[in-house]
């Protein structure tokens, strides 16, 4: 439950600094309260609907990387006391991702874009235990390298709940393999019971189609501290 409290008001500022097409620096006001101990962004492709959380710490701006082309971004900003001492959203803003102009000749070609897929194995673990997300490349065989673009959602945080290897937000899949694996490692928390899930979606991207299964689920499951 989120609970307001002091004269906590997170702004974030109205600049929105392009560094690159996929990428995006947003800086938003240090909270007056004393007792606030970090922030945490959130964000997602409908206003007002954030599908992802982001562990900030006790910096004010961050920069956001691996924007998909096109696609539209909603942010917003929340400070904390304790994990579970939040306040209210702040107010929202939002940036859509430019697409690059190219400049090349279009040619005929037999080759026809992958299809991607993602299982989560296991699909339920514990506290301190890790599974794999598995993205497919289904009946194709790549002659280059593919980046596939993800994002997480659930109610289980990044950077509280879990972490992710590798690059947040993309793995590439090397020329002749048909898979990539991303490791989630389940943090210890001092939550005594119930659980979390944590559901990678693969991302509308260039060079390949989404599958059916485009999305795939576990559940970290909270264990007593010894």
């Amino acid at each position: 439950m989120r609970l307001p409290f002091g004269a906590i008001f997170v702004v974030l500022c109205s600049l929105a600094e392009a560094h690159a097409a996929q990428s995006l620096s947003l800086a938003w006001d240090r909270s007056a309260d004393p007792s606030v101990s970090g922030y945490r962004l959130h964000c997602g492709t409908h206003s007002g609907v954030y599908t992802q959380t982001i562990e900030i710490g006790n910096a004010t701006t961050t920069l956001i990387s691996n924007l998909v082309e096109g696609a539209t971004y909603f942010f917003a900003v929340t400070a904390y006391r304790t994990a579970s001492l939040e306040s209210s959203l702040s107010n929202e803003v939002s940036y859509r991702v430019p697409v690059a102009r190219t400049t090349t000749t279009r040619r005929r070609t037999a080759s026809r874009s992958p299809t991607i897929s993602v299982s989560a194995t296991p699909t339920g673990i514990r506290e301190g235990e890790t599974a794999v997300y598995r993205i497919m490349v289904l009946r194709a065989k790549l002659n280059g390298p593919l980046t596939v673009h993800y994002m997480m959602q659930g109610n289980a945080i990044l950077g509280t709940h879990y972490t992710l290897s590798g690059t947040l937000g993309q793995i590439t899949i090397p020329a002749g393999r048909s898979s990539g694996a991303v490791t989630l490692t389940a943090l210890r928390t001092k939550l005594n019971q119930g659980s979390q899930t944590a559901t990678m979606v693969i991302a509308a991207g260039t060079g390949y189609k989404l599958s059916p299964n485009y999305k795939s689920y576990m559940t970290i499951t909270n264990i007593p501290l010894d």
